[in-house]
Parts: structure tokens; sequence; C-alpha cells
């Protein structure tokens, strides 16, 4: 550039050069200059400071506090008040000292008090205020008018109530309650602009004088409330969707929330059940003045009629709208199963949130889902931002580990068994980031306000403390209400408790307790040579279910000598109970230690000084629970309370280097760890799931068989299992070769439990097709043979096993266990055996020694189950039915769906499969080769683990579909040996089972289905709806991290290369940078005037001289 300046001047003093030419030299090189200059940096830079302006950061809690007795207490609703302050409103079950509120109920019934908490704009409690009954009482939320009253809505007594508080005094109070016969309840509550408000809910009340329009007296209706500044009712009306769709027969319809528009118009949203397994979200448009219907739609499903198929079943609700800066409506709620109406969204997990925007005539704008396979989300509340955009809220209980959920902004974690959960969209329906927030119980924000100082203050609820990491709380009993804020607020902090650190355990016997999912948990530990030796449950009131799966934990503890180790999902808080109270008797323990040291000190001993020092180490070391049993701290001058406060950023930097606190780990294998070297080239493939698919495979080389191009192609393999989905975007149909249900019912022949589906998918789903997951196979035909939910189980599996046989199968999968060996069973595997079919059975998920059937036939390959680090799984069978052991720990397989939904499963049912596909390549490549010389090609090419040689967990070990593979490629055919001695294990499999502990006197024979941990309704976790897998493992590391992505105009890479733009600290003012940088191209464009002055001048000079 300053070459083309000399030249331009030196052009300037040639005589021989024109005037108008020497202009037109600088004209041009000032508008390239120009040029380049708004292009390459004036966009660019603009465009980076347009999205600082919408960028956004996480939100930072600096206040935090915990509220309630010793019992259940919860914030529902809050709301600003007009003196800059708020009010909360929600439950409790019992008394509390701080803040002050009292108990209606008797001490010993469960009643709901509901509680109305009024705080000051620095959050400390102005009063607080009991308005319930002798009976269950509650407030779900609250409202502020134009004019200053509080408006907390609710129910009392099964009735919907009303209760308009003067904010100065909370004894002045007026209630609205309905009168009907039946029952009704008032969920949420707005403020409207002519200074009245609008309640909405639902209500079964029959002779109601508040709604006399109910469109059924046999369900209920969702219902709208329209009162003026006077509280004076100007409509109550009745809504449900069934009635839109003509349906004969009208069943429930709720609404959970309600927004006003610009024009005053009304906005209700919530569900109605259109009939049996079918429920659809719906949103009405309502005249704000008369109630009058202005629009409405059903959303989710277009079934007017009770579904025959399962997979047609549908589950939504609408349960938050808020009117956005635009005047377009935003809606969030949760759902189940995929939608069929436009909407049209595709489903991921337990349950996910459904985040839609409509305009205001209810065009639809945009549909995003919230979800991840085994997860449930909950999203419950909108805050519109100051942008454009709008911030949603609710819960979730474990990360996303869809790679592309990752990418699109879905990077929370998880600390506990559920968590707060937060997802910041900006103007364009983008998530610009999402974050979790609380401890490691179970944790929920049910409200959001921005406060009058440009915070946020949230309120919810809590089942334990939260000291680990900021924001930190305690907890006063089973649930505490919560208010945490952005800003700092004295009146509302909490310090993190000193937890103990480094201390030394004394020997004894120490009993203590701590809360679980049901009550208080009271475990002894003995303590000898200063570990734990011995851990005992002294009482508990957890539900049966959930703690017997928890009581693990006790045997974790003692052999990691640790409270560190892992909880059991799906059994979170018993788990977490277990574990606490097992952490505050050691804290006895150390407190003991600390005692007994500070009584041996001699004062006139010469090492007095050096002892005490050494002493007070050692109770400084003690957290603030342990030093409350220390009675004789007084003798070591120091204070026996809490050491000086610690900030939240601190005692989350030392929570962190407490979590790497050791953790004895015991090998119990003699060559697992040789065995765990992962022979997966990890499987190219697009599929949603291929790296969990990696992670779940990867010591077994699955993906070897398509890299050798063994795709068991003419080889016919028969599943007798539940049947197959209808309809599956990731199932190839062309190669379903026949379908024949045993059953006896011919209405429904598809799968209606989702057993048949998975199995199938694990075997041959479509792959490379960025759905689902990806299949061991791709070109087997398969013969579906349904037999699940028959009468005669035994009967119909004989009759299935037999068709095969006599269809030319090659290779029989049975995922099924009967406890008891049936004659006819029997001589059906019998005769499929003499047909030369390889019959494959998973060996059963007991994890005892009793034999499951078929697979305790000698003729029967049984299959157990390893994790994804070969380690048997606790629940697999063990006896000498296992011949060797697969993956089938926390697999992810196909779920019932249209699509491609899966989910994650675990048993001897999904390990079996991967066994049948290898038998089906064997097959495939020499049609006649036998039983035994595929056993003793599993043998070669599986890796031992366990007790050297064949054992009853391991069996001959794990099978490793990359040697198998490179078996069949090198010979073609496997094995040549077609005279195989039957091994040792086969000659041990006698029919009389006389040396194994066995159920079968049992009168009934049990399906296995039920076994495998892939059923719903087993997640422990408080308020929320469970997983479906209980075995799924939280704690895996994520390797769905989020990819960085290339920029989308290409002057912007030269620009990042060039002047490094690539990010814009968090200090820096949008509005004044953009300012700055007008100036600067003013100036830039005066610099380039004055060179063209100067220049021009300098010759003009020369010419005067």
């Amino acid at each position: 550039m300053k070459k083309l300046l000399k030249n331009c001047i030196d052009c300037s003093k040639q005589k021989t050069i024109t005037k108008s030419r020497s202009y037109a030299i600088f004209i041009l090189f000032g508008s390239l200059l120009l040029l380049i200059m708004n292009v390459l940096v004036f966009d660019y830079i603009k465009e980076i400071y347009a999205s600082a302006e919408n960028a956004s950061v996480p939100l930072v809690f600096q206040s935090s506090m915990n509220y309630g007795g010793n019992k259940d207490d919860s914030f529902k609703g809050i709301a600003n008040t007009k003196d800059g302050g708020f009010v909360a409103v929600g439950y409790s079950l019992g008394a509390s000292e701080n803040p002050s509120w009292n108990h209606n109920g008797n001490a010993k019934s469960v009643i709901d008090d509901p509680i109305v908490v009024k705080f000051d704009k620095n959050h400390n409690v102005e009063w607080t205020k009991n308005y319930g009954t002798e009976f269950n009482d509650i407030f779900f939320d609250v409202a502020v008018t134009t004019s200053g009253d509080i408006i907390a809505v609710g129910k009392s007594k099964s009735k919907g109530f009303i209760v308009r508080i003067n904010p100065s005094n909370p004894d002045d109070y007026k209630k609205i309650t309905t009168d009907g016969l039946g029952g009704a309840s008032f969920e949420k509550v707005v403020a409207t602009k002519d200074g009245g408000y609008a309640v909405v809910g639902w209500s079964a009340e029959r002779n109601s004088s508040m709604f006399r329009e109910r469109n059924s007296i046999i369900s209920r209706d969702a219902v709208i409330v329209k009162c003026d500044n006077n509280n004076n009712i100007q409509f109550a009306k009745c809504f449900n969707y069934g009635k839109n769709l003509g349906l004969k027969e009208l069943k429930k319809a709720d609404f959970f929330g309600v927004a006003e528009d610009n024009n005053g118009d009304l906005i209700a949203v919530g569900d109605f059940q259109v009939a049996a397994n079918l429920y659809n979200s719906q949103i009405y448009k309502i005249d704000g003045k008369n109630g009058k219907e202005l629009w409405s739609k059903s959303v989710g499903s277009k079934l007017k009629e009770k579904p025959n198929d399962k997979v047609d079943y549908h589950t939504s609700s609408f349960s938050d709208v808020e009117v956005l800066k635009d005047g377009s409506y935003l809606v969030i709620g949760t759902a189940k199963n995929d939608a069929t109406t436009e909407e049209n969204w595709t489903t991921r997990g337990v349950v996910d949130s459904i985040v839609i925007r409509y305009s205001s005539s209810g065009k639809l704008l945009k549909t995003n889902i919230v979800g991840g396979i085994g997860r449930s989300i909950n999203l419950n509340g909108i805050l519109p931002t100051d942008d454009g955009g709008y911030l949603v809220y609710g819960s979730e209980d474990g990360k996303i580990l869809e790679s592309d959920a990752n990418e699109n902004g879905f990077t929370w974690d998880n600390n506990g068994a559920t968590d707060m959960l937060f997802i910041k969209y900006n103007s364009n329906n983008a998530v610009s980031w999402s974050k979790n927030y609380g401890g490691e119980n179970a944790d929920y924000v049910n409200d959001v306000i921005k406060t009058s100082d440009g915070g946020i203050t949230i309120v919810g609820e809590s089942t334990g403390p939260s000291n680990r990491r900021a924001p930190i709380w305690k907890n006063n009993g089973k649930v505490d209400a919560l208010v945490l804020a952005t800003n700092k607020y004295k009146a509302a902090e909490t310090v993190a408790e000193k937890e103990d650190k480094n201390v030394v355990y004394e020997d004894g016997e120490f009993v203590d307790l701590a809360n679980g999912y049901g009550g208080d948990i009271k475990v002894k530990l003995t303590i000898e040579g200063g570990k734990i030796s011995r851990l005992e449950e002294v009482s508990q009131q957890e539900t049966k279910s959930y703690y017997n799966r928890a009581k693990v934990v006790y045997e974790r503890i003692i052999n990691a000598n640790s409270v560190n180790v892992d909880g059991v999902t799906g059994a979170t808080l018993s788990s977490n109970g277990i574990k606490n109270a097992t952490k505050k008797a050691l804290s006895q323990s150390a407190a003991k230690k600390v005692v007994n040291e500070i009584e041996k000190l001699n004062q006139n001993s010469a090492t007095y000084e050096a002892d005490k020092n050494r002493v007070k180490e050692m109770y400084n070391n003690l957290g603030d629970y342990s030093r409350k049993f220390v009675t004789n701290a007084d003798k070591l001058n120091v204070t026996p309370k809490n050491q000086p406060e610690t900030s939240n950023e601190q005692s989350n930097q030392e929570s962190n280097s407490q979590l790497q606190a050791d953790v004895i780990q015991k090998d119990n294998s003699r060559t697992v760890k040789t065995a765990n070297k992962s022979n997966n080239k990890s499987f190219k493939d697009k599929d949603t799931y291929i790296r969990l698919q990696n992670e779940s495979y990867k010591y077994i080389g699955w993906s070897s068989f398509r890299d050798n191009r063994l795709t068991g192609k003419g080889t016919t393999i028969a599943i007798i299992d539940s049947g197959l989905v209808g309809s599956c975007e990731d199932i190839d149909y062309s190669k379903i070769t026949k379908r024949v249900d045993f059953t006896g019912n011919k209405e429904i022949e598809t799968d209606q439990i989702g057993h048949g589906t998975a199995v199938t998918g694990i075997i041959q789903a479509k792959s490379d097709n960025k759905k689902g997951v990806s299949g061991i196979l791709s070109e087997a035909n398969i013969l579906e043979l349904k037999v699940e939910g028959s009468k005669n189980r035994s009967d119909d599996i004989a009759k299935a096993i037999r068709y095969a046989a006599d269809t030319k199968a090659d290779v029989i999968n049975i995922s099924i266990g009967l406890d008891v060996d049936k004659k006819d069973l029997k001589e059906a595997i019998e005769y499929a055996a003499s047909k030369n079919i390889i019959i494959i059975a998973a060996a059963g998920n007991d994890g005892t020694k009793a034999y499951k059937y078929p697979a305790a036939y000698p003729q029967v390959i049984g299959v157990g189950a390893v994790d994804s680090t070969n380690t048997v799984r606790a629940s697999s069978q063990k006896n000498d039915s296992v011949f060797v052991v697969a993956p089938g720990d926390n697999v992810v397989v196909l779920d019932l769906s249209r699509k491609s939904k899966c989910k994650i499963s675990s048993g001897t049912s999904f390990s079996a499969p991967i066994v049948s596909s290898m038998a089906v390549v064997a097959k495939s490549q020499n049609h006649d080769i036998t039983d035994e010389q595929f056993r003793q090609d599993l043998i070669k090419t599986s890796t031992d683990c366990g007790i050297p040689g064949y054992d009853f967990e391991y069996g001959y070990g794990v099978v490793n579909i990359k040697k198998f593979a490179s078996l069949y490629k090198k010979t073609g055919i496997g094995s040549k040996n077609t005279k195989a001695n039957k091994n040792s294990k086969n000659t041990t499999k006698t029919e009389n089972n006389k040396n194994i502990e066995s159920n079968s006197s049992k009168a009934k024979d049990s399906v296995e289905f039920g076994k495998d941990s892939s059923k719903e309704n087993n997640k422990q976790n408080y308020g929320i709806n469970s997983k479906e897998n209980d075995s799924s493992d939280k704690d895996k590391k994520d390797e769905n991290e989020r990819e960085s992505k290339d920029s989308s105009k290409s002057h912007q890479s030269f620009i990042e290369k060039t002047l490094k733009i690539t990010t814009i600290p968090k200090y820096v003012n949008p509005k004044f940078s953009k300012k700055i940088l007008k100036i600067g191209t003013i100036v830039i464009g005066i610099l380039l005037s004055v060179s063209f002055i100067f220049v021009f001048s300098k010759k003009f000079l020369t010419k005067i001289k």
C-alpha cells in the first residue's frame, strides 16, 4: 500500500501526467481502499456486534436461600410487587420457624397449607401468611394487579379458590371459591391491563354457580374466569376441544397456562383427552371482554378414536404460554410421542419438551423439541427477554447424549437426581445457551421473574442441600422452598458448610441418619483399624422396590472405604440417603478421634506445644457437622463454632478437590484389563446413536462384519419375540420375509411392548440413514414370530420354534426365559436342533443360579450379559447354561415408533441377538456348519475373562466379532472340524438341574420380557416422570461434545486470520462500539482526504515556487 501511495505521489510530480489523470488515480485509490474496508471489515464487525447485542451468558446466581420446616415446603409461583419487592406462594406440610408460619392440619395428618410470603426488594421477609383450612389446600400461582393487590390461586378442599390480598396487610383479603359438586382447581393467573385478572384451570363440578355451561357432567372441562379490578366475575367459560372434534363422549380437559396479548385477548393452553391412550395439547385464543372463542387448535395426534396399535398412543400437554416482543405466542409443554399434526415433532426421550411459536392468528411459525434418549425433560415456564428472545425453564434428569442436539446448544450437565434447567433462545428461535443448576438430589424451578433492579429471581423446591457448587443452599427437611437470585442480597446469602478433609477415623460404632426418598434412613457404621468394616441399616421408610435396588450402596461404601461411590440410577434419592447417613456417621468417628486426642494432651510433656498444634490441625480439618461432637474443643483454645464464612466460589473450588477423593478399586478378573482393548474401528455411519453404540460395543469390534462385507445375505433368522412394529423408518421391511402371530390375538399383530422391535434392530436396523441405530447385519432374511401376549406361552413358543424349523430357518433367536422346564418346549428345541438350526437364547436376568428355558437346554447356546467394561452384569444369570457373554448393558435399541425413536435398555435379551448375528454370518458362509462347529468358533474367538477357562459367569468369554469375522474372512467356512467333541460345559448341562439352584417349582411360567431393564415408571425422582431404563449410566463420559462450526462467509475467514477478530469481550458495550466503528470510518476517510490534499498542495506549491 505504501508503494502504491509513493507511485501516486511520484506521478503527481511528473509534468508529463495531466492533472486530471493524477486526480483519477487518487480517487481510484481512495475508493478502492474504502470498498475493501467496507466489505471486509465494516460489514463483518457490524455483524459481530449485532450478534453481541443478542448474545448472553448463562445465569449466575449470587443469592440463594432455602425456606421451610422439617417437612415438605415449596414455592410454586412468584410475582413482582409495586414496592420493588416480590411475593411467593406455594404450600407447606408443616410449621416453619424462619420464616414463621403455622400449620392448620393436625400433627399426624398429611395436609397441605397454602402459604404466601412477601419479600422486600432486598429479599428480607416482610410477612408470611397461611390461608389454609383443616383440609388440603395449595397455591399454584400468583399475580399482582395494576393496583398492587396480590392474587393467589389454587385449590382448597378439592375446590378452585382465588384469594385477593392487600399487600400491606395480609389479614385483609377476599376469597372466591367454586361451589359445585365435584372437584375443581385453578392452576394459573395473569394480571390484565384493565386492572383485573384472568384465572385458568379445570372443573368437574356439577350444579356450579360459576360454571353453568359445563360441557360434560361425567368428566371435566378446562375453565377460564375473568375478574375486573373490583373482584367481580366478568365471565366464566368452559372449554373442551373434544367438542370441536365432534366426539360423542367428552373426557377430561385442562388449562395450565394463560397470557394476555397486546389487544387484551387471552391465550389459554393445556390438554384434553380424545380417547383411551390418546391425550392431545390444546390452545385457545379467547376474547378478553366476553370470553368468546376466537380460534383454537388441537395439537399432537390426528386420531379421533382409541388407537388399536400401541405405536399410535399419544400423550402431550401444553403447560405455559407467553406473548413475545413481536406479538407472537410462545407455548411450551411436554410430549411422550411423536406428533402427526402440523407441528410434526419427533420425540427422543422418556419425556421430551416442546417449544412452539404461533402467530397471533394461530399460524405455526416454529416447532422445537428438547429431549434425549433415556431422559425426562420437563419445561414448565417462559420468561420473554428484551432482545425478542425468551428464556424457558424446567427440570432435567441427565445430559443430552445426541451429538446433533449438543451442536444445537443442548450442552447442560447433571449434578444429581433432577436438576433445574434453563435454556435461552434468541429472537430467531436458536439456542444461545443452556445450563443446569442443583445439588445431588432433586431440585426444581417452578417460576421466574425479572425484578425491578434488572436481575432474575426464581422460586422452586429442593429435596436436599447444595453444598458442592454454587449456588449454595441448605435443607431443613424433606423438601424445602427455594429462592435464587442473580443479584446479590445480604438477606439471601447462604454459606456452604465446611466438610471433613483429610480426617482420621476412630474405631467404634456410630449411628446417624439422613433424608432419603420416603423419610429418614438410619445406618450403623462400624470402624475397625481406622477403616469401614461394617455398614448396616437400622431403619428406613423407603419404597420397597427402590430401596431394594439402592441397598447395593452399602457394599460399595464398605469396599471403597468411602462414601464417594456411585448411587443406583432409578433409586438416586435412596442411594443418597444411605451415603449421606454414612457420611454423617463418619463425621462422628472423625470427631471422636479428635476428642480422644485432646484428652491425651499432657501439659507437663516436653512435646505439649507440638502435640497441641497437631491436634489443632486435626480439629481444623473437621467439617461443621463433625465439630458439633467435639465437646472439649475449649482445651485447644479454639471456638467450636464454624470456620470463617466461605463464599460460593471458594466452596465450589474446595468441593471440586474433595470430589477427587481416593476410591479403592478392586479387579475381580484375571483378564478383564487385557480384554478391554477396543476392537472397534468405530462405525463412521451418521446414524443418530452410532456413538453410543460404539461405546456399548467397543470391545467386540461390532462393525467388522460390514467392514468385511459379511452381511448375512442368503440366510434366514427367526426371531421369536413380541413381534415387530408395523412401520419404522429404521427397519428395512423388504428383508422381513414373513410375520406370524402365535398369540391368537388377530386384531393387533404388531409389537405392543417393543421388545421384539428392539431385538430386530440390534440384528438388522438400517445403517447410515441418519436415523436411529445401525444393525450388525444388513442383508439377512428375517422371520418375525410373535408369541408375547398369549395365554399358553410355552405352547406358543414351541409352535413358533417348530414353524421356524419347518420353514427352513438357519438361526433362531429367543430372547425369552421361562422359569419352568416344559415338555412341549423341550421337544420343539430338539426338533429344531435335528434340522441343523443354530438356536440362541437369553440366559436370564435374575442374577441367580436358577435355570431359564430354553437357554438351559443342551441344544441351545445361552448368552449372558456384560457391561461396556466387559464386566458381567449383576443381574445376568450365573450357571452352566451360559456359553458366552455379550454386551447387554445400556444398549441403544429401537423403541415403539413409526419414526426412529430409540431407548436405552439392559439385559441378556439384548446380548443374545449379537451372538445370533454371528451365527447368521457363519451360516451365510457355510450353510452346513453345525451347532458344534459354531460353538468351537465362538470358543476360539471369544475373550476369556474371569476365572481362566470356562466359568458360570462368563462362560467361555466375551464374544469378539472382529476375531470371528477374521476367521471367516480367511477360511470362508469357519471351523472345519465336523466331528468336534462336545465341550465340558455341554456335558455338565443336565436336564434335572441337580446341582443348580432353580425356581422350577413355581406354579406359573413367566416370560423374561419384563426382566430386561427397559420398563417405564422405575424412576424414583421426586415429582417427575420416570425413566424407561433404570440401569442407564448417568456418569458415563459424554462423547458428544460440541464441535465448532465453520464460518458461513468466506470474507469472515479472511478477517479472522488477518485481523484476529473472532470474539467480543464481555465488557464491550456493543452500541458504544458501533459508534466508535463509525467514527473510525470517518477518520479514515478524513486521512485519505488529507493525503490527497497534501499531495495536490505539494504539487501546487512547487508550481508557485
